[in-house]
């Protein structure tokens, strides 16, 4: 007679009744895969630094003509509109 395998501690016994198997020339009922530990592809960084500007802008909302400041890359369009703009209550 075969003696059965102890359910290793800390896996509930749902589990190891579908991962284990009494006879050994048989597969178990649901396959299982080794996963692939700290294999994951590495992060691609970009090359290079961008260049960023500190410029002023104006917000449309305001009546005063107050003007303030934040950075933008300098790839971007300068006359473009301030992408909060869309949020202004008059």
């Amino acid at each position: 007679m075969i003696e059965p395998v102890k359910r290793p501690q800390g896996v509930h016994r749902e589990v190891w009744g579908l991962i284990c198997k009494d006879d050994m020339d048989q597969p178990p009922i649901i396959p299982t895969e080794e996963p692939r530990l700290y294999k994951h592809p590495k992060a691609r960084l970009r090359q290079g630094v961008r260049k960023w500007n500190w410029i002023p802008f104006s917000n449309p909302a305001r009546v005063d003509g107050a003007q303030f400041y934040h950075w933008r890359c300098v790839n971007d369009d300068p006359n473009k509109e301030y992408p909060f703009a869309k949020y202004n209550k008059v």
